[in-house]
């Protein structure tokens, strides 16, 4: 619980807000993540395709085009590669 309220701190800065972006391999509902589903959405190159089973639920899953949470599903390789990408777009975009 401490971890999540220390990300959504980070999250809400409004200097470093928008460079924070947590990446979740899975279980992000056993860990308390999903507070932040609603407040940041789960970035989806399309946007959300379909209505979710919990979309009645207060804490929803949310995808959405600039949503900042990664959402690799049960594949920490993924994850790992979502990092090393994240940690290395200074070089393409310019931002840390």
């Amino acid at each position: 619980m401490g971890f999540v309220r220390l990300i959504s701190l980070l999250i809400r800065n409004k200097d470093i807000g928008r460079q924070v972006v947590p990446i979740i391999p899975d279980e992000a509902r056993t860990f308390g993540l999903d507070a932040l589903f609603r407040e940041v959405g789960i970035y989806s190159p399309k946007g959300q395709l379909y209505e979710p089973v919990d979309s009645k639920s207060l804490l929803y899953y949310n995808e959405t085009k600039d949503g900042q949470i990664l959402e690799e599903g049960i594949t920490e390789a993924g994850s790992m590669a979502s990092f090393i990408a994240a940690g290395n777009s200074y070089a393409t975009s310019g931002i840390t």
